[in-house]
């Protein structure tokens, strides 16, 4: 079952763009640099399975590492699965709408997650990769 995986692994695209690698000059961690105009770095979370509310069980929260400004969106999805297309349709509305494009993001997500994340807002606004 481990070649199994490896093997899938290996031949996903997706999977290899956003695989971590583990050269030792890469381990170094570097701060992220914060602009000087605002809404153009942010930090995305989500919080999830809020039973109390009847119509929405997810709040997305966007947050300007700059300002501190926030933006809490909330929005309802059936299985409790986020995607990443529901997420940059949230972020095209309530985000790109206001403040215009972002250049980083930062989320507890994983990196796959923000790889298509980016992939469908560069497809929506006609952005060639």
């Amino acid at each position: 079952m481990q070649k199994t995986i490896n093997q899938y692994i290996w031949n996903c695209y997706i999977c290899q763009q956003s695989k971590t690698s583990w050269n030792k000059f890469n381990e170094l961690l570097h701060s992220l640099l914060i602009l000087e105009q605002q809404w153009k770095n942010i930090v995305m979370n989500f919080i999830i399975d809020l039973s109390f509310l009847k119509d929405k069980n997810i709040i997305l929260t966007v947050i300007c590492k700059l300002t501190k400004k926030w933006h809490y969106i909330s929005c309802s999805i059936d299985d409790k699965e986020i995607t990443a297309k529901k997420t940059a349709e949230l972020m095209l509305q309530w985000i790109y709408q206001i403040h215009d494009l972002l250049n980083f993001i930062v989320s507890n997500q994983d990196s796959q997650f923000i790889f298509i994340l980016w992939k469908f807002l560069c497809k929506r606004l006609s952005i060639n990769l």
